[in-house]
């Protein structure tokens, strides 16, 4: 399925990941978050698709603590709270996922700085 949505076909991929992601599967939850998020293949709905990480996050799956995290830090689909945004993005960090301890570097250099209640680049 993965290949499906690097090759565009984002309409099958929001089809197919969504049935998984209504069947409870982590890392479906989290791609059809992905989808919603940025309306690939399906209408945007940020909030839909928040509720997806959330998910997918709630059950230990470390991109998708990631991708939660990184919206607590943005604050813009979901109230802005930096300190629960670093703590998921270390969950998923200490979870193996390799963005996340780059993105967690980033944030612990920022914060000596004094710049960490900032949004950072993605």
């Amino acid at each position: 399925m993965v290949r499906v949505i690097f090759s565009g076909e984002y309409e099958k991929a929001a089809k197919y990941w969504g049935a998984s992601a209504d069947g409870g599967y982590p890392a479906a939850e989290n791609a059809f978050g992905a989808l919603l998020t940025m309306g690939r293949g399906i209408k945007r709905d940020e909030k839909r698709g928040l509720e997806y990480y959330k998910k997918s996050a709630d059950k230990g799956y470390a991109v998708g603590q990631y991708n939660l995290g990184r919206k607590y830090m943005e604050g813009r689909i979901i109230d802005k709270n930096v300190k629960k945004g670093k703590s998921l993005i270390r969950l998923a960090a200490d979870g193996g996922y390799k963005r996340a301890k780059e993105k967690l570097k980033e944030l612990d250099g920022l914060s000596k700085t004094g710049r960490a209640d900032q949004k950072t680049p993605a």
